[in-house]
């Protein structure tokens, strides 16, 4: 009965992790992605706020007054480095398909949408094919 019950789990953990990832399954990879973007800009960011919607919508808000003043193409280059930055963390396998940086001035952010967010968006599958 035991050697049941054990196939039984190794089935079950071994079909899960192949399809099962979700938003849950993402931690390590948002924690990488958040030491990853301090690293990256350590004088301009002072708060990060990432968050997986749906398993396929990456969102990246970073708060710092600097950041919040930049032009829209600085903004965009921003947005598409954080997004290579993202499938070199998540792989070029992951759900993910699009995504979002949204900064705001609030140094302190912990909102998935602050009211003065400026959005940029990511484009995770076309940046996955480079």
């Amino acid at each position: 009965m035991n050697k049941i019950l054990l196939t039984v789990s190794a089935f079950i953990a071994i079909a899960c992790a192949s399809s099962c990832q979700d938003e849950t399954s993402y931690t390590p990879q948002i924690t990488a992605m958040q030491d990853s973007i301090f690293k990256a800009y350590p004088a301009t960011v002072a708060a990060i706020h990432i968050n997986v919607e749906n398993k396929t919508k990456l969102r990246i808000v970073l708060g710092g007054e600097q950041l919040y003043k930049s032009t829209a193409d600085e903004r965009q280059k921003m947005a598409n480095d954080l997004g290579m930055m993202a499938v070199r963390i998540f792989g070029k396998d992951s759900y993910l398909h699009t995504g979002a940086l949204v900064l705001t001035k609030d140094e302190h952010n912990t909102s998935d949408a602050p009211t003065d967010g400026v959005t940029s968006g990511i484009n995770i599958d076309s940046l996955k094919k480079q």
